[in-house]
Order: C-alpha cells, then structure tokens, then sequence
C-alpha cells in the first residue's frame, strides 16, 4: 500500500494534474525509505522497502512529468500525536495539527529544485535517499 496505493493515484489522476493550475503530486514517504539513514530490523524491512520503493517512483515520476510542469514533492513526516488517549510516547510527539500545516507550507514551496527530492516537512530540509 505504501508504494502501489500512490502509484495507482497519480496515474488515475495524472491527466487532470497536467491540466491543473498547481501541477503538483504529493507524496508522504518516511525516514524508513531512505538507503542513507533507513530503519534497521526485521519488523521494519517490508515497510522500509515500500517507502523505498515510492522514493524511486516518485524521483522517477517527477522527471518524467517535468516537460509537462508537473511537480512531485515525496514529503516525510516526524512523529505524530493521532490518538485521543494519548500514551507518553505520543504525548512527546508533534500535534497533528501543527504538522498538517507544516505539510500545506512546504506543498505550497515544492520548486522545480525540490521537485522528486525528500522533504522533511517539519525542517523543510532535503533528507537523503
């Protein structure tokens, strides 16, 4: 799902994102799918090889549509409080909230310099593949 759910989405809406006024593709990928600083353990490869997987697609679909003036931003999150009944694990995690519009902010920025490049939307800095 990580990597097919995306893929799937932007060619069933690739012609109307072409047409569109933005031209902009966005993607929530995650540290898990970086070559350079990915997750390490048996529990997170098939995760990691997913987010991997929609990294490359995402560097490749961003080439791809650059003649058309189509931009592809693959973003990547830092942990998120998502429950009501919040543990101390979430508690020390970023409110959603507050990280949402963090995430309007840099899909708003995406450049043709940032385009099929690793966001981190809290920093606003590439991070590696």
């Amino acid at each position: 799902m990580n990597a097919i759910g995306p893929m799937r989405t932007a060619q069933a809406f690739e012609s109307n994102v072409v047409r569109s006024r933005q031209k902009k593709i966005a993607n929530i990928t995650s540290l898990a799918g970086s070559f350079a600083r990915g997750l390490p353990g048996a529990i997170a490869m098939n995760y990691s090889a997913s987010k991997a997987a929609l990294n490359k697609y995402s560097t490749m679909l961003a080439y791809r549509l650059k003649p058309e003036g189509v931009l592809v931003g693959p973003f990547e999150p830092v942990f998120v409080a998502s429950k009501r009944d919040m543990d101390a694990r979430l508690r020390a995690a970023a409110p959603i909230d507050r990280e949402v519009a963090k995430l309007i902010r840099q899909i708003d920025a995406l450049s043709p310099e940032t385009s099929g490049r690793i966001v981190n939307f809290t920093t606003g800095k590439i991070d590696p593949f």
